[in-house]
């Protein structure tokens, strides 16, 4: 059966961009409703990311976050993601960087179980042209505590992104990593045409109160005599 699902948004963006940094953060509220009442849910979303500019000569810097606080009938879901890599700037085409990722699933919905993945390690950043860089990283996680869905503990993994932007309207993003769930992939294409850009893209995000976490099922038959007046 088709089933109407209406999404309305609203918010608020504010953008720097010049030649020592670029700021970009975004702030809104949401709220999802369908006409049989599954996987509705409102909630806000806030979005930062920064990074170095061009004037950047001794350390570089590209960092994100994202935060989600979700409430569907009493039941609330929080997520928050974010990653931060901070390196030097060494001259060579070879520049070394920390890297610090933090992400936690928590709420009512998950039962009271928190979902995490926290991990910290060291890379490199290869700028083979100047227009694609790759970094890749040695990851360890923070506790030995984290667990994945099936229970085992997080392992050391290895952290790879590709950045290639061959022109000014074409850009390739790709990137592998670990989270509590298994092994991460990422994926974007854009390419601009005046007015026209056609994105192509393969992106994991964690959701919540999603319309495949309900079930509509029957709890039972009622026979009713026809003869006499039933108050169910």
């Amino acid at each position: 059966d088709l089933v109407r699902v209406n999404t309305y948004a609203t918010g608020l963006s504010y953008i720097i961009v010049n030649s020592d940094f670029e700021l970009d953060i975004n702030s809104g509220y949401q709220k999802i409703s369908s006409e049989d009442n599954l996987g509705e849910n409102e909630g806000i979303q806030h979005i930062i990311s920064t990074r170095n500019g061009r004037n950047a000569r001794n350390i570089y810097w590209d960092a994100n976050a994202n935060y989600q606080d979700r409430e569907n009938r009493g039941q609330d879901a929080k997520y928050f993601q974010a990653e931060v890599k901070v390196g030097w700037i060494s001259g060579f085409n070879f520049n070394p960087f920390i890297r610090y990722y933090d992400e936690n699933n928590e709420g009512d919905i998950n039962q009271g179980r928190s979902l995490e993945s926290n991990s910290y390690g060291i890379g490199l950043r290869w700028l083979a042209t100047p227009r694609l860089y790759i970094d890749l990283s040695y990851n360890r996680p923070i506790d030995d505590e984290q667990i994945d869905l099936e229970g085992n503990e997080l392992d050391d993994y290895y952290d790879i992104s590709v950045d290639w932007q061959p022109t000014s309207r074409t850009q390739l993003q790709f990137s592998r990593s670990q989270r509590f769930y298994g092994d991460s992939y990422n994926f974007n294409f854009s390419h601009k045409i005046k007015r026209v850009e056609n994105i192509i893209g393969y992106n994991e995000q964690v959701q919540t109160f999603t319309r495949n976490s309900f079930e509509q099922f029957v709890v039972g038959n009622y026979w009713c005599p026809a003869t006499e007046d039933v108050v169910l």
